[in-house]
């Protein structure tokens, strides 16, 4: 089975997330090839600039299925006029649409064979008919466990600080690092000191969570955030917004905590995952969900399968 991937060359981030993705597929099912089409250039002219390099590309690869990450990648697809059946994933930023973008999005959902989208509460907001709730997995293998002093060192840290991890971009408005700083002000302890951490390798992500004392999401939407699977995965503990699917993925883990969207209740679940001792059970809940890479690819592999049986 050939998939074709296409995905922003725009975002370091997502381009991770949907490589991590591929890897993942690759490696429970050796019978699926994934290519990739990176789209470059921003804007809706910057996209719609790639429709014929894309075209030429579904022509060399002669791929039996494509995958498109982000709707804007699902629309230049479209655009190719390709008949290889179009498997589209919706990210969280999908769901929170102007009302013509959402009719733009419906108009062209008509030509998708699946919709996959990461949350159920992305699901519940999708101007489109939405076929299976995905969310991306984790490699726990990617994330062996380390102490709190050798990832500090490392990184070269402080080992006598406590640091609260914001890994996201402080620059980007859903993010929301104005209530984290506002949040840190109002903890008002010497001793921490608030990190925040974009635009790194994403081999280096496991040594600032286990280097973190809490890890501090306060995003105003998300659909399922990595940063809260990732941090689960080395057993963080977490203060975040109730975003997504995070209420689901932190449900009765000690040591986490949902907060609200104003800095005093924030600053007070700090308090209280400061205070927590030892580690959560993250990982162990990541499994009991399913939310490993291995079990996420066999959902995703299985969708594939089912979109090219209903072409026979």
């Amino acid at each position: 089975m050939k998939v074709l991937f296409v995905i922003s060359g725009n975002l370091t981030g997502s381009d991770v997330i949907v490589n991590n993705q591929a890897e993942s597929i690759i490696k429970q099912n050796k019978a699926v090839n994934i290519e990739f089409y990176k789209i470059k250039g921003k804007g809706v002219l910057g996209y719609l600039k790639n429709v014929y390099p894309l075209r030429q590309k579904i022509k060399e690869l002669s791929p039996d299925l494509i995958h498109a990450h982000y709707s804007l990648c699902a629309y230049v697809s479209v655009l190719t006029f390709s008949k290889r059946p179009l498997v589209v994933s919706l990210m969280g930023s999908d769901v929170h649409l102007s009302r013509l973008w959402a009719f733009i999005m419906k108009v062209f959902s008509f030509f998708w064979k699946r919709v996959i989208v990461k949350s159920e509460d992305m699901k519940r907001k999708c101007v489109v008919k939405v076929d299976q709730v995905i969310p991306n997995g984790v490699d726990l293998s990617k994330y062996p466990v380390l102490s709190k002093e050798d990832a500090k060192q490392v990184l070269a840290l402080d080992v006598n600080k406590k640091y609260i991890l914001f890994l996201a971009d402080p620059a980007r408005p859903e993010k929301n690092y104005s209530l984290a700083e506002a949040a840190f002000r109002k903890l008002n302890d010497k001793n921490c000191e608030l990190l925040a951490v974009h635009n790194i390798e994403h081999n280096k992500t496991k040594y600032y969570y286990y280097a973190a004392e809490v890890v501090l999401m306060t995003s105003l939407y998300e659909g399922s955030p990595n940063v809260i699977k990732e941090a689960m995965a080395c057993n963080c503990k977490i203060v975040c917004t109730d975003v997504g699917d995070v209420a689901e993925l932190l449900k009765d883990l000690k040591g986490c905590y949902l907060t609200q969207f104003n800095d005093e209740t924030v600053a007070q679940d700090l308090r209280e995952a400061l205070d927590f001792k030892g580690e959560t059970d993250g990982r162990l809940r990541l499994m009991k969900l399913g939310l490993d890479s291995d079990s996420v690819s066999e959902k995703m592999v299985n969708v594939y399968k089912g979109v090219l049986n209903s072409k026979q």
